[in-house]
């Protein structure tokens, strides 16, 4: 990705003794300078309900702005059945502007 010009940020939160419970993903893309796009938040289904996923993508925002002042626009994307995240991303003031559809094909076995 850096070769490409992507700089990742990826704050990641542990469970002292219990390991990874999740992740924000970032990139910071050189041919865009004044955007950022968000990628993913994961947070881990035993650790889900506690507003860590908030926690996660703040962390991101502010490495962004503390490193990336110029950067005033975030792109991100979520699934519209992911209603926890729409809320965290509504709650960020995030906003819909445009909708992805996607298909998928089973092949039978």
């Amino acid at each position: 990705m850096a070769a490409e010009g992507f700089t990742p940020t990826t704050p990641v939160a542990r469970q002292r003794g219990a390991g990874f419970a999740g992740d924000s993903l970032m990139f910071v893309d050189v041919h865009n300078p004044t955007a950022v796009s968000q990628d993913d938040t994961f947070v881990r289904s035993a650790h889900r309900g506690h507003r860590l996923g908030v926690a996660l993508k703040l962390a991101n925002l502010a490495i962004v702005a503390r490193d990336y002042p110029d950067r005033q626009v975030v792109h991100t994307w979520t699934a519209e059945v992911n209603g926890p995240m729409q809320g965290i991303n509504e709650m960020f003031g995030f906003r819909k502007v445009e909708k992805m559809h996607e298909y998928q094909r089973v092949d039978a076995p």
